[in-house]
């Protein structure tokens, strides 16, 4: 067979590899159990960190359900995962591996081990996967049962890029402000953004139901509904009634409880927020239903990251919610809430006072709020590794923070599915993290990306009438690296114009 767009590790520039590499060392399940379908757009992926693929009605057609995770395409990258081999759309990972952080697909040896026995496609040690794998390979075709996958653990469903904010991190497949603002500014035509965002073929939702009736409800584990901003999506709530009527459609014997996460701004307006609240009972009985709200930060911090925020209008709502959630009785077998925490270059030095808000809510309502791990990459000028080391004293304080608490606050994610730990979240993110950002080391490309954070942030200020140096005044000298980086003369401090003028006047 002929594989398409194929990229060797070797040709990503400014990273460096082995020159030779196995199948265990690039291999990744999400390839395998996590789709991404777009409702709206009719983008589909397997993963969150590749381009999207836009499927068509012809697709659709050829291959019925198997568009929704076996297309050629994602065929192709499981193929080539089993050869030992990086395409090009994971570079997001492998540049986290470059800096010494943990990647999402790091550890899925085991995994796919484990999914090659429960298959029945092979034997149960090491040693003999090992060796069956490495006979089958130059069998291997488009057709081999290996790369065919009917094993859906977690599936994201995206109602489309309708927002009310405008957070500097997203675009235009996210976000209907930033489409406006970018076309605004002529950075964007009409014309680009319909090709980039087109309508979903008429087929697409018809074929994912059928595909979710026969497929999905009985093996996926996490259902995360994604927007835009889905509270603000009419097709939002029709699509609650519709998981509800699948599983309710299960006899009991057969019925599983998958965890259901709404991933949201919270930047909610009081109807909608009492439309969610209505659901939310009636969700409890087939789901574990959990409520990620998508925030890093606090109060004009916040507002600079996600623009278009009212910090009062979240914290508000966050506070309505754990309300009802006592007042309708529901305990956290049922509802649960984990802060989705984008950790970038403007979050991470509030990084340690938004968990102790956190943790605060967790003491007056006494819950247990999960962490949800996420680190932005792209991006570029948002991968905190462009920082300089001395940010990795935030991380540090959040380490030091947590650590007392991860005993109370995990005795949900010690019981139940649903993730959000405090332990995993240090260990398995904030160690790492901190580890990579103490090192004085940095790549071409995250010294490059320096500049880029300049140019971004002088054009967002312009352009949105915000100040970054006032909101975060503890990046000045970090600014003024940034500033050398893109060849502009240093922007003056008027502190230490004081200290040079106190220290005059102590002389005369």
């Amino acid at each position: 067979m002929t594989i398409s767009k194929i990229k060797i590790r070797e040709e990503m520039p400014d990273v460096r590899f082995p020159a030779s590499v196995g199948y265990e060392n690039v291999l990744c399940r999400f390839k395998w159990d996590y789709p991404i379908v777009n409702l709206m757009s009719g983008h589909i992926r397997n993963c969150c960190r590749v381009p999207k693929q836009v499927i068509t009605s012809e697709q659709i057609k050829t291959y019925g359900k198997d568009a929704i995770m076996n297309l050629p395409y994602e065929k192709e990258r499981r193929l080539e995962k089993l050869l030992g081999i990086t395409h090009i759309d994971c570079e997001s990972c492998v540049r986290l591996e470059h800096n010494g952080a943990t990647s999402p697909r790091s550890g899925a040896y085991e995994w796919a081990r484990d999914y090659y026995v429960k298959r029945g496609l092979g034997p149960g040690t090491a040693k003999q996967f090992d060796e069956i794998v490495q006979r089958e390979l130059k069998d291997l075709s488009i057709d081999s049962p290996i790369l065919h996958s009917d094993h859906p653990q977690m599936l994201e469903i995206v109602l489309g890029n309708h927002c009310n904010l405008k957070c500097t991190y997203c675009s235009v497949h996210y976000s209907t402000q930033w489409a406006q603002e970018l076309i605004k500014n002529g950075e964007l035509t009409e014309e680009q953004y319909k090709r980039d965002f087109p309508e979903a073929p008429p087929e697409l939702e018809p074929v994912f139901w059928e595909w979710f009736y026969d497929i999905g409800r009985h093996k996926v584990e996490t259902i995360n509904i994604l927007g835009g901003e889905p509270t603000y999506v009419p097709k939002f709530y029709d699509l609650l009634e519709k998981l509800i009527a699948a599983y309710k459609d299960l006899g009991p014997g057969d019925r599983p409880r998958p965890e259901l996460g709404v991933l949201s701004n919270m930047n909610t307006a009081l109807p909608q927020m009492q439309k969610l609240m209505d659901f939310m009972p009636r969700l409890a009985e087939h789901f574990l239903f959990r409520l990620q709200p998508s925030i890093e930060a606090q109060g004009a911090r916040a507002e600079y990251i996600r623009f278009g925020l009212k910090w009062e209008v979240l914290e508000r709502n966050v506070n309505m919610l754990l309300t009802h959630m006592k007042k309708q009785g529901l305990n956290q077998n049922q509802f649960s809430m984990g802060f989705q925490i984008a950790i970038n270059t403007f979050s991470l030095s509030s990084l340690p006072g938004f968990i102790r808000w956190v943790q605060a809510l967790n003491e007056k309502y006494d819950v247990e709020l999960g962490l949800m791990k996420n680190v932005v990459s792209f991006p570029r000028h948002h991968n905190p590794l462009i920082l300089t080391p001395d940010f990795a004293r935030y991380v540090a304080e959040a380490i030091e923070f947590i650590k007392p608490l991860e005993e109370k606050n995990d005795r949900i994610a010690r019981t139940q599915k649903w993730y959000g730990s405090w332990w995993s979240y240090r260990e398995h993110l904030l160690e790492g993290l901190h580890q990579s950002m103490s090192r004085e080391e940095r790549s071409d490309f995250d010294l490059q990306s320096r500049v880029h954070f300049y140019e971004f942030v002088k054009r967002n200020d312009a352009r949105r009438g915000c100040n970054f140096l006032k909101t975060y005044p503890e990046y000045r000298e970090f600014w003024r690296v940034c500033e050398r980086a893109a060849g502009v003369p240093p922007t003056p401090d008027p502190r230490g114009a004081l200290e040079w003028m106190r220290k005059l006047w102590a002389r005369t």
